[in-house]
């Protein structure tokens, strides 16, 4: 039986085997402001991303034809609507000055929630109808109804920007996160991390062991890992403003004579292979910057590999590294200020960012007995029985 061809739908495979869908516009169609868009969400069927990609191609033909102004244009929308908030909000500098990874995973929240309130008034949307609508969400789809709260925060409180609103209800919407990190066999231990840098190295791919490495130090997001600019790093430091907070991070990783090793190694093989490098990493097989599904894709082959040698490599991820490194710092006595000028958080949220990433271990249990232990002893001392 010869397969449907649908303009702009295309596959992709999904976890366990599944098959992911997506409505792809071409360049000119981007420019005019059509986004990528993710098809069949809830279902994942063909005939339900099928019905999607032609729902949208008709619209495009009809803005082809001056019917329909499209999405992001300036198709009518009821005044005071959620619709005509989204509508201002992505003309507005607070949307356009986002990446346009960020900008694409923002419109398919902003999707759910037309989906589910657009035409009703801004003034209407309340704390517990999004609670309701976070509940039912919740039970097929968690991940989706925790951004689905946040994106409502994001656009509840630029309507306040603009005086449409004088309160945000998403604010006093409580969710639950799921704790990513809950016990020490989620941190990378020492063992892991020198398996998979050997790895990496055997399998070809020795930046990913070098990202690896400088990540269970750093711990910054994979993103902004992958995209530091190679003259990022000069005499002994990395420094860049992070994508996402804007803070400016200061790393003297030349302190950690391992780290400075590995981007020595870096250089040199850069220099070898006549790579004129954009970024400090940089894929061996391409000589350019690692895009993020590839640095995955190849991320979990080297696991593979580790896992040979080192069996708890087998369930190590990329992300971890981020928890490691807060984890360790923290082990280590480092304060929650000392903590951020690493890690680019603010100040004003770093203790629920320390809730939300630390683990509590066994060392930070034995430092905390060994001080009380030593407190006591002195005041035994001075006060003796």
């Amino acid at each position: 039986m010869a397969s449907i061809k649908i303009r702009y739908l295309s596959k992709k495979p999904g976890r366990g085997g599944t098959i992911r869908y997506f409505w792809t516009p071409g360049p000119a169609l981007r420019k005019a402001g059509w986004f990528s868009q993710r098809l069949a969400e809830d279902t994942g069927l063909e005939h339900d991303a099928i019905r999607e990609a032609e729902d949208l191609n008709a619209r495009v033909d009809a803005w082809r034809k001056g019917e329909d102004q499209a999405v992001g244009k300036d198709t009518p929308a009821p005044r005071g609507s959620i619709n005509e908030l989204v509508k201002i909000y992505r003309t507005a500098d607070e949307f356009k000055d986002l990446k346009p990874k960020t900008q694409r995973r923002y419109l398919q929240n902003i999707k759910v929630i037309e989906a589910w309130c657009g035409d009703a008034p801004i003034a209407a949307i309340t704390a517990k109808k999004i609670k309701t609508y976070y509940k039912s969400l919740k039970i097929n789809t968690p991940g989706k109804a925790v951004q689905m709260v946040g994106m409502m925060r994001i656009l509840l409180s630029f309507a306040m920007s603009e005086d449409m609103l004088d309160h945000n209800p998403a604010k006093d919407v409580k969710i639950k996160h799921n704790r990513r990190a809950k016990n020490e066999s989620d941190i990378w231990t020492g063992a892991a991390i020198k398996a998979f840098v050997k790895a990496a190295g055997e399998e070809g791919f020795p930046s990913i062991g070098t990202a690896v490495a400088l990540n269970a130090w750093l711990g910054q997001r994979e993103g902004d890992l992958l995209e530091l600019p190679a003259n990022t790093y000069r005499d002994g430091v990395i420094q860049f403003i992070q994508s996402k907070t804007g803070a400016e991070v200061y790393l003297p990783v030349d302190m950690v004579q391992e780290l400075a090793q590995h981007l020595e190694e870096e250089r040199q093989r850069q220099k070898s292979a006549n790579v004129t490098a954009t970024t400090l990493l940089v894929c061996e097989s391409t000589g350019k910057a690692w895009n993020e599904h590839t640095f995955r894709a190849v991320f979990r082959k080297i696991r593979a590999r580790a896992a040979t040698d080192c069996p708890e490599c087998a369930t190590v991820q990329f992300q971890r590294l981020r928890h490691t490194a807060i984890t360790h710092l923290a082990e280590a006595g480092v304060d929650p200020a000392g903590i951020t000028s690493i890690t680019g958080h603010s100040l004003q949220t770093i203790n629920q960012i320390l809730e939300h990433y630390l683990v509590r271990t066994k060392k930070m249990a034995t430092n905390a007995f060994t001080k009380r232990l030593a407190a006591e002893a002195w005041d035994t001392t001075k006060n003796p029985k």
